[in-house]
């Protein structure tokens, strides 16, 4: 009986001052095709708008600890891409600090590299929103703008 609904990765609420209005929420960061994802609708009440953290033991293979989350191994990297994403499409209405820490991200990217989901979901993406996610085309480019 779980309800799907989309839901941001970067959450609202830690978009930088002013670069969220809910009057505007089809249009700009908040409607960025990029940053929304199908989610559990309790599963994301759960996370709420935690930064991420590097994995810690659940069950689940997810979950919420001290106020940090943890997005499971099979979505990390996805999640780190889109971190990324973010932070280089939308630059100063973003800071990676307030989402989550940038060493554990790049990790994140290493272990759970680009799948096909991921491919086929950038492609989606640009017949709608006319953009790419560059870190899914050239996942190289972590290394080379945050590495370094």
């Amino acid at each position: 009986t779980a309800t799907w609904n989309r839901e941001h990765v970067w959450a609202k609420s830690l978009f930088g001052t002013g670069s969220y209005n809910p009057s505007y929420s089809s249009r700009g960061i908040a409607a960025d095709m990029h940053n929304l994802r199908a989610a559990d609708s309790t599963v994301n009440s759960t996370r709420s708008n935690n930064k991420f953290i590097n994995q810690v033991y659940v069950s689940t293979g997810f979950g919420n600890y001290n106020g940090m989350w943890y997005p499971g191994d099979h979505h990390r990297g996805d999640v780190a891409r889109i971190i990324f994403y973010m932070d280089i499409r939308w630059g100063s209405l973003t800071d990676i600090s307030q989402i989550g820490d940038l060493a554990t991200l790049i990790e994140w990217h290493l272990a759970d590299p680009v799948d096909e989901f991921e491919i086929h979901r950038n492609n989606i993406i640009f017949n709608h929103q006319n953009n790419r996610n560059p870190f899914i085309d050239h996942p190289e480019m972590v290394q080379t703008i945050y590495a370094n």
